[in-house]
């Protein structure tokens, strides 16, 4: 028998809301480090942080899913978490160089100061006490004990310790217990500030004296932003909330964890790449990295998709028609590199509206199975 998670209605505590702020500002630098032209380094860069970042995230959400209605006690410890977060989104421009260091203790204290609180969660059972101490202060110890490595072998030592984690964290996770509605909330929440994010970085793209294609090529970039957020709060949010009410640990753990973790990455590749593209709307073609932050954010995008749709019990043909169209998105847009600004962004106009349309769809097809 499957564990299964419950779901009475429970509102977002105002402290997870200010424990979030501190994510502002990590999704504006990774998406700072994707702006203009990256490289295969800043690509690699961002994953691994975001992996780190939203690991961290997901330690604080699943304790106070948890945890229940408000106990005083886990007030400090969270603020302490958040300090912790802090560090890592101050050490984000320098964090594979001189504030590695700085990046390592942050972590570190982002995920210790939870620990007691995992503790007197886990006090009943025969080895939660064990998983907790592992993920709290012992990987914490191994980050710590990182700083010590050479410059040239400390990202490799972090690539394992993000990987152990990653694993760990996907064979421990269990929905006994956990309110499905509230971790709708909270991930539907962060999503929001992630699109808040795309929305500051259009803005600031944005100059009153430019060009007519580059006020077209803004709007058409804020329209997709809009048809995104329309997409996923007025078609993905309903079928999940219907879907996970019932669903194993391992289908929530895929769709929350997994498919967001895609879904945030995307989002950030897009955000970067449509400022490119405002910025730079009268050149011939944009940077090549700007492309795949663009082509790989939706593709991304579209990959979180698939993965909800399978783990809803999509079929087998029409999950291979929707990767399908996601497959040939990404490849259009590396074919397409030499292309200007305004029709990449068209063509993700294209995108959406197909995307749209197929939502209806697939939304009745859940609500049979449901």
């Amino acid at each position: 028998m499957t564990d299964t998670a419950t779901y009475p209605t429970r509102r977002v505590d105002w402290l997870e809301l200010f424990f979030d702020l501190v994510f502002v500002v990590i999704i504006k630098r990774l998406t700072d480090e994707l702006h203009g032209s990256p490289g295969v380094d800043d690509f690699v860069k961002v994953v691994g942080l975001f992996a780190v970042s939203w690991l961290a995230w997901l330690n604080v959400t699943t304790f106070m899913n948890l945890s229940g209605a408000r106990p005083t006690d886990r007030r400090v410890p969270v603020l302490i978490s958040m300090s912790g977060v802090a560090l890592i989104a101050i050490s984000i421009p320098e964090a594979t160089s001189s504030a590695a260091p700085l990046f390592a203790i942050g972590y570190s204290v982002a995920r210790i100061a939870i620990w007691p609180l995992w503790m007197k969660v886990n006090r009943n059972s025969p080895f939660g006490w064990v998983r907790a101490t592992i993920f709290g202060p012992g990987f914490a110890v191994l980050w710590l004990a990182s700083i010590l490595l050479p410059s040239d072998i400390r990202m490799w030592g972090w690539l394992l310790l993000v990987i152990g984690e990653v694993v760990f964290t996907a064979s421990g996770f269990s929905s006994a217990g956990l309110t499905v509605a509230h971790l709708l909330e909270r991930v539907g929440l962060f999503i929001m500030i992630v699109l808040g994010e795309s929305v500051v970085e259009l803005i600031l793209a944005v100059h009153p004296d430019q060009s007519a294609i580059a006020w077209a090529v803004s709007a058409g970039s804020f329209i997709l932003i809009c048809a995104i957020w329309w997409h996923y709060y007025q078609s993905g949010e309903p079928v999940s909330e219907r879907m996970l009410e019932a669903s194993s640990g391992v289908v929530l753990r895929d769709v929350i964890v997994v498919a967001h973790f895609f879904v945030v990455l995307g989002l950030i590749g897009i955000a970067a790449g449509l400022g490119s593209a405002i910025e730079h709307a009268d050149d011939p073609h944009l940077h090549f990295g700007s492309v795949i932050a663009l082509g790989g954010g939706i593709g991304l995008y579209h990959l979180a998709n698939v993965i909800v749709a399978w783990r809803y019990g999509l079929g087998a043909r029409d999950l291979a028609v929707l990767a399908s169209i996601g497959v040939a998105v990404v490849a259009v847009f590396i074919l397409g590199a030499s292309w200007p600004a305004w029709v990449l962004v068209a063509l993700l106009l294209v995108y959406m509206t197909i995307d749209a349309a197929l939502a209806p769809w697939v939304v009745r097809h859940f609500r049979r199975t449901s």
